[in-house]
C-alpha cells in the first residue's frame, strides 16, 4: 500500500480504493509483465496475500514471465516458490506460452454469485 502524505483527499481515496479494487482484477498473462506476487495473475488473488514471501529466496522471481522456461511453465520453480497446490493450479488453469506482442490483459472478476455489480467494483 502506498502511503498518503500531504496530498489531496482525492488522491488519498484513490489509493485506498486501488487496494480494494485490485482484489477484483485478474491479469491474464500474455507478455508476462504483471507481478507474480502483487497482481492477481493466478486467479487465486495476489499471491503475497496467500503465501509468505521470502524476498531473499525469490529476488529473481518478480514478473510472471520469470516462471517460464522454453515457453512452458517452469514447474520446478513454481513448486519451489509457491508449493504443490498453487503450482498445480497455475499450470492447469493458465495457458503456458508467452506472447511478447500483447500486454497482460486485465479482467474484472465476477462476484461469488456470478454477477458484475456496482458493489463489486
Amino acid at each position: 500500500m502506498v502511503e498518503w502524505k500531504m496530498g489531496s483527499l482525492t488522491w488519498k481515496y484513490m489509493l485506498e480504493a486501488r487496494d480494494l479494487i485490485d482484489q477484483y482484477i485478474w491479469w491474464e498473462p500474455k507478455c508476462g509483465h504483471s507481478n507474480i506476487w502483487y497482481d492477481n495473475s493466478s486467479q487465486l488473488g495476489a499471491l503475497n496475500y496467500i503465501l509468505h514471501i521470502d524476498t531473499a529466496r525469490h529476488v529473481q522471481l518478480e514478473e510472471v514471465k520469470h516462471c517460464f522456461l522454453n515457453e512452458e511453465w517452469n514447474y520446478d520453480l513454481l513448486q519451489t516458490s509457491f508449493g504443490e497446490d498453487v503450482s498445480r493450479h497455475i499450470i492447469q488453469l493458465l495457458r503456458s506460452s508467452e506472447d511478447e506482442d500483447q500486454w497482460d490483459k486485465p479482467w474484472w472478476k465476477l462476484e461469488a454469485a456470478g454477477k458484475f455489480t456496482v458493489g463489486s467494483a
